[in-house]
């Protein structure tokens, strides 16, 4: 579905294909808006890919029947604010995008049942900071954390927690860029 002219996904739009689909992309459609049960069909669906879009928020509830979702794209959907509970129930979770939207934070807790998050990529957004409680349930299997591009982050001792939970691999911190690539040893 990618490259269409899909501005709206309407509630129960995927419920008939229930187990059948494990791929989705709706990249490229100049999206809108998602309804809240929109995705409620989709319960085996293993990547949703949503990048390129127009969407600003994403209601509480739009991945609330996709327990085994594993890789979720929302770059580029200028999303400028996230429910704390969005991503509660991915429990599966292992790959996030979130780059290239209007993020200025994340809500605390928005990460806490994404225990099996690996990569997480926060790049190109407007972060200021990035408080300790957003990923202290995701901690266990996170191995990659980009904050590239952000040009208001903070590299002062508010990331400090950062530094004491994990073993930096690479970091980059310079006025404009700025990466964190760690690997948390035990």
């Amino acid at each position: 579905m990618r490259h269409n002219k899909v501005t709206v996904l309407a509630a129960d739009t995927f419920l008939l294909l229930g187990n059948s689909l494990l791929v989705l992309s709706f990249d490229d459609n100049g999206l809108e808006f998602i309804y809240s049960r929109a995705f409620d069909g989709l319960t085996q669906l293993k990547s949703l890919s949503l990048g390129n879009n127009k969407m600003k928020f994403l209601s509480g509830d739009t991945f609330t029947k996709m327990h085994n979702l594993t890789i979720l794209i929302l770059r580029k959907s200028n999303l400028s604010s996230l429910f704390s509970r969005l991503f509660d129930k991915l429990t599966s979770l292992m790959r996030l995008d979130l780059s290239g939207n209007n993020l200025m934070h994340l809500p605390v807790g928005s990460l806490r049942n994404a225990a099996h998050l690996r990569y997480f990529d926060l790049s190109e957004n407007n972060l200021t900071t990035l408080a300790s409680c957003t990923l202290s349930d995701t901690t266990s299997e996170l191995s990659t954390l980009s904050l590239l591009g952000n040009n208001n982050l903070q590299c002062d001792c508010r990331l400090t927690w950062l530094v004491s939970y994990y073993r930096f691999i690479f970091i980059l911190c310079y006025p404009d860029v700025y990466k964190v690539i760690t690997k948390r040893t035990t």
